[in-house]
């Protein structure tokens, strides 16, 4: 058999001469090859030795960048003042004051520009009217927050206030959310038969990060046909993550630098703004329609290829670097449908000017009127520029299923493909999701004769209906055939015509409890116009437009009686005004002294642009010789340098910019990818996304191609290095199989709650409560649910951090956390290395203590380093420590003492398998030495063996911190129905204590002495400590030199034989030798891998 090898035992030695012997490379070849790797090193080395020289120069000029940034906090807080004495006047003016980011150096994920723009002082960083002021949030969070609450506040209050007609009929009515409400008796019926509630394995565990091969099968099938393509589509070129908007963040992520642009049609959804400040820092650059038909304007809102040309000229002009378009079709709001030729139009205009096409047809399905014909990007025979034209599509509208948090993407550029993959890391779907997903799109019999038609008559019965209204109340509307909405013209509402108007009255129509999406929350250039949702329940539609003319008619008391309602004091205003003067002054000589001072800067980017130069020359170097060198030889690892196109921060993902370089920066690879990554179509940011993914999830695609199956595949790899609990798999089938679990109703279908629905997060807090032994029972409050840990972790470091903050974590630590960091948030992970060897100091191998981190933490400030925390995981992610509660004790007081926040990883807190070792959580302390700064990660995926599920939860003390990670739910949620399925497992505690836990307990028990016996027997020594499903392997023995080099070699000499194995560097373990070994699978499969 394949998986047998002789070699685990075998001397080094003898192991290196078989796994070279046909890989010999040529040796005039290999003497080339190392010639040209000298000149590189000694090249690097003066390069080296000149910028320190340079940087010196450099310094100087931060003092008047540290000046620019106190300058920026001052106009910022008189900003405020002056907004906090507004609101206290009065709520029906809006003052335009400037609001600056606090770090001027990129702060909020842009990358730093030392020229700042004249214009630059008077433009705000948000829309948010309030100031946020946070002793915890970093700059950035404190945007995020305030954007948050900016764009999310109104449907936070609808989601604990809905209107219910038996349950709470003075709730809120919701006809500004785009959600199709008319068919959940259909879908309820259809989702709760029986195919739909299959259970196996794979649904469990991790999954492609592109999505299951068989759902991005079905959705190729499915656009097939319903998109009427000239040629089957192919599902390699499908990608599946948890929303549309998740796919426009990946899509514009991967295709700009930090600071890029692309062009976007007004009015458009307000969600893409939001998904675009929050990771990519793209901007949109509007191009904006009019109501008003002219002669080129046959019809309000018309798009026309001169308004693009003229767009992208005036963007240009302006030193814009626009990368593409983003269309809607059918558009939202305004419902209008691009004609063939029109489309043809567009894609042609990108393709003269070598853009990229996003095109969004996520309401494809919701065209209601049969006489107009809706045509997909992909029913044309010949795209333009297909490598450029991007087809995003989700199943939230036309299926009515928004929380099932389902997006795809089709894309013919296999680049786009591989980079937007990658994202699937911590953006995917629970495999459950996904399987309910595939059934309902395969079954195109109740599709078509079924859902459709019915849809289609209720959406046209609804439409009338409003429509019939808004005629009797002689509104104005856009009456077109698609889309869940109508665009409403209330300008006859407002007096004067005015965006503060607007926003009155979108507030009295709140205060008769019914939401309606104001225009400007679309970008729309007018006033007046409001999106309603027609696509309700008739009871709430006929409640809901009952509040039309009540509004109307306060709004005009409110307008006629304005002077005395909403004039303020004439003192207080005459302070307002000398204020706003007093700023608009200060700016003016701000900028005018920047100029000055600009002009003067210009002279070092010259400086800049000629280490750029140099460091491309370096990197094409660099991959010559990798090139060279894969053709030679597979066997040796050169180290050589890989550096960034952009060295100011294009391919950082918002990195901020530094003008000193470090010293060591030249020798330091951007990734650990060992092939050249060239591509035409992906940005810098984009190649160095998909090379990494490449480089650490290139053999975990290739084990999800190929897995091990003793009946189906007794040839394929068994991977023992994925940390996954397979040993009671029989059981969660089983208990997820029940009746219990297979409920749905109208919520579970619609928009969660961007924390979790509140039923899952109160489950949380009960079960954490219980198994933590907290003193006091946790708050519901304090929780926030995501799709995986790790977009905790990822979420926690945005809002903490700004780009290019730090947080300390202990060596070795899940390279996830890695790649995490990198790929979004650009925090800075500073290795605390533990070491094997014991000492007075360290009574075991591996230890932490305090005394390491104080050294850490000190050796990081005297670099310049910005720690705003420290990660801990507890039990330990690969020797199975658990922290007594004295060691908790003294790494938090740690923290305090140094204003530290630290976040801790229990989601390994019920693996322990020996029950004389305790595990303490510190959520059972008492009294925490920081609860504000405290942050506790917990999932399912170790405890449960559920790592298919995508689920993890932050506990936190701190409500900023609850608040601004709560609004990643908005690309990082759940589908309602895997929130329900995981709330009812956690409530069934009898189940849990009685029949899960110690059957698992007793299963790592057999497992882990049936791998240490065999660890024993072939002398191999290793760490065990009683907990995770992992075993920390010393494999020195197996190396000669003892070497990462080496330790590479083995970990591909046990890929040749089938057998996948986590090797320590990828752990950033300082000793080289050491493997992770997952002990937590089946007894055949272990038994196959270990001899």
């Amino acid at each position: 058999m394949s998986h047998q090898s002789d070699n685990l035992h075998k001397p080094c030695g003898q192991m290196k001469d078989q796994g070279l012997k046909t890989q010999k490379s040529h040796p005039p070849l290999m003497e080339l090859i190392l010639r040209l790797r000298q000149l590189i090193d000694d090249y690097s080395r003066q390069l080296k030795i000149r910028h320190l020289q340079e940087d010196l120069e450099q310094e100087k000029q931060w003092h008047s960048q540290d000046t620019r940034e106190q300058e920026a906090i001052l106009v910022q807080l008189l900003g405020e003042v002056a907004n906090l004495l507004q609101a206290g006047a009065t709520s029906s003016l809006e003052l335009q004051l400037p609001r600056l980011p606090l770090d001027s150096r990129g702060g909020g994920g842009q990358q730093a520009q030392l020229p700042r723009k004249p214009d630059q002082l008077s433009h705000q960083l948000s829309d948010s009217k309030a100031a946020v002021v946070s002793c915890d949030l970093s700059n950035r969070g404190i945007d995020i927050s305030a954007s948050y609450k900016s764009s999310f506040k109104d449907f936070i209050a609808y989601q604990g206030d809905k209107y219910h007609e038996d349950k709470n009929t003075l709730g809120l009515i919701n006809l500004g959310l785009s959600e199709n409400k008319l068919c959940i008796d259909l879908l309820t019926e259809r989702l709760s038969r029986s195919d739909m509630n299959y259970i196996d394995d794979d649904l469990l565990q991790y999954p492609d990060w592109s999505g299951h091969s068989f759902l991005r099968e079905e959705v190729a099938r499915f656009l097939t046909y319903y998109c009427k393509a000239p040629e089957q589509l192919d599902p390699e070129n499908v990608v599946v993550l948890s929303g549309c908007c998740a796919i426009f963040s990946a899509l514009t992520l991967v295709l700009c630098n930090p600071g890029d642009a692309f062009l976007i049609i007004t009015p458009f959804y307000s969600g893409f703004t939001f998904a675009s400040s929050l990771y990519v820092n793209v901007e949109l650059i509007r191009v904006h329609l009019d109501s008003e038909i002219t002669e080129a304007d046959t019809q309000p809102f018309q798009l026309t290829v001169d308004k693009l040309e003229k767009a992208l000229l005036e963007a240009r002009l302006k030193g814009k670097k626009v990368k593409g378009l983003v269309l809607i079709n059918p558009n939202n709001p305004l419902g209008d449908i691009y004609s063939r030729d029109s489309l043809m139009e567009y894609l042609e205009f990108a393709k003269r000017y070598n853009l990229h096409v996003i095109i969004d047809e996520i309401y494809m399905g919701t065209v209601f009127d049969e006489s107009i014909p809706f045509h997909s990007v992909l029913s044309l025979e010949s795209l333009p520029d297909p490598n450029r034209t991007h087809v995003i599509w989700g199943t939230s509208k036309e299926f009515g299923i928004s929380g099932f948090r389902f997006g795809t993407l089709y894309t013919h550029n296999k680049e786009v493909v591989s980079a937007v993959g990658a994202f699937g890391f911590l953006h995917s779907i629970s495999g459950i999701t996904q399987h309910k997903l595939c059934r309902l799109l395969q079954d195109r019999e109740w599709i078509d004769n079924v859902y459709l038609p019915t849809n289609r008559s209720r959406m046209q019965e609804a439409h009338r209906y409003i429509t019939d209204r808004l005629k009797t109340l002689k509104i104005p509307f856009l009456n077109r055939g698609s889309g869940l909405y109508i665009w409403v013209n209330l300008k006859e509402y407002l007096d004067p015509c005015t965006f503060e108007e607007e926003q009155l009255l979108y507030h009295r129509f709140l205060d008769n409890k019914l939401l309606l999406a104001p225009g400007k929350a679309y970008m729309c250039k007018e006033p007046g116009w409001f999106r309603l949702t027609f696509t309700d329940k008739p009871l709430r539609l006929k409640v809901g437009l009952g509040q039309l003319p009540k509004a109307k008619t306060k709004s005009q008391n409110v307008s006629h009686q304005s002077d005395a309602l909403h004039r303020p004091h004439p003192q207080v205003m005459k302070v307002i005004q000398r204020l706003q003067k007093i700023i608009n002054e200060y700016i003016l000589q701000l900028e005018s002294r920047h100029q000055q001072e600009d002009l003067e800067q210009e002279e070092q980017q010259h400086s800049q642009n000629i280490r750029d130069q140099e460091a491309i020359l370096v990197h094409l170097m660099c991959e010559v010789v990798n090139l060279l060198h894969s053709g030679a030889s597979s066997s040796v690892e050169l180290q050589l340098p890989r550096l960034s196109l952009d060295s100011r921060g294009g391919a950082g993902g918002g990195q901020q910019a530094q003008s000193s370089r470090e010293p060591d920066q030249l020798s330091h690879q951007l990734s650990d990818s060992e092939t050249a990554f060239i591509s035409c179509y992906l940005s810098n940011r984009g190649i160095d996304v998909s090379a990494l993914y490449q480089s650490n999830f290139q053999d975990f695609v290739a084990y999800q191609g190929d897995k091990y199956h003793e009946d189906r595949n007794t040839l394929g790899l068994i991977n023992l290095g994925l940390s996954e609990n397979k040993l009671c798999i029989d059981l969660l089938t089983e208990r997820l199989s029940r009746s219990d679990m297979n409920y749905i109703d109208d919520d579970l279908l619609q928009y969660p709650d961007w924390r979790g629905h509140a039923f899952l997060r109160e489950e949380v807090a009960r079960f954490l409560t219980y198994y933590c032994k907290a003193p006091d029972l946790l708050d519901p409050e304090n929780v926030v649910v995501l799709n995986s840990s790790l977009s905790v972790f990822l979420t926690l470091t945005m809002v903490l951090c700004d780009p290019g903050d730090a947080f300390l974590i202990p060596t070795p630590f899940s390279s996830g956390f890695t790649l995490t960091a990198r790929l979004y948030s650009k925090v800075e992970l500073i290795h605390v290395h533990l070491l094997r060897k014991i000492t007075e100091a360290d009574t075991q191998p591996f230890q932490l203590i305090v005394d390491k981190l104080e050294k850490a933490l000190l050796e990081a400030k005297f670099k310049g380093k910005k720690v705003r925390g420290l990660v801990l995981f507890n039990p330990n992610n690969f020797m199975g420590d658990i922290d007594s509660l004295d060691s908790l004790k003294e790494y938090l007081e740690f923290a305090k003492r140094h204003n530290l926040h630290v976040i801790i990883d229990e989601t390994s807190m019920l693996s322990e398998f020996h029950a004389s070792i305790p595990f303490h959580s510190v959520l059972n302390m008492k009294s925490l030495p920081d609860p504000n700064r405290t942050h506790v990660i917990w999932g399912t995926s170790k405890s449960f063996g559920i790592s298919g599920f995508r689920f993890g939860t932050l506990y936190t003390h701190n409500k900023e911190v609850v608040s601004a990670v709560g609004a990643f739910g908005f690309l990082h949620s759940i589908s309602g129905i895997t929130q329900h399925k995981l709330c009812r497992l956690l409530q069934d505690r009898e189940w849990i204590d009685n029949m899960y836990l110690p059957t698992n307990r007793s299963r790592m028990q057999e497992a882990h002495r049936y791998i240490t016996n065999k660890l024993k027997t072939l002398k191999v020594p290793f760490l065990s400590r009683g907990s995770g499903l992992y075993i920390w392997v010393n494999l020195k023995e197996y190396l000669d030199p003892c070497t990462f080099e080496e330790e590479q070699l083995l970990y591909r000499h046990f890929l040749d034989n089938k057998l996948l194995l986590a090797p320590g560097k990828a752990y950033m373990c300082k000793e080289p030798g050491w493997f992770r070994l997952t002990f937590t699978d089946k007894p055949l499969r272990l038994k196959v891998a270990i001899v």
